[in-house]
């Protein structure tokens, strides 16, 4: 389950970087909703993988010029991912 997370995460940034910001939003969001609720509270890797996705919903976001959801997904994304990643555009 979580390679197949991983692997999701990776074509979303490829999506971004490529200029397909709406697809790749759409993904990240849908993304985010499934990994919720199986990451539950607790620290690991599922958990640190949502946080990675909601980073980078906060790019795809920004890059729309949705400010007001990329705050939001950075809030989401918690204490669960380096600050330092991903590095900001």
């Amino acid at each position: 389950h979580l390679e197949h997370g991983f692997a999701r995460l990776k074509l979303a940034s490829v999506q971004l970087a490529r200029g397909d910001r709406a697809g790749a939003r759409r993904a990240l969001e849908r993304l985010a909703a499934e990994l919720a609720a199986p990451a539950g509270d607790r620290p690991g890797p599922a958990k640190e993988l949502l946080g990675r996705t909601y980073w980078e919903l906060a790019r795809a976001c920004r890059a729309l010029g949705d400010h007001a959801a990329a705050a939001d997904a950075e809030a989401k994304a918690g204490p669960f991912v380096k600050r330092d990643w991903p590095k900001k555009d």
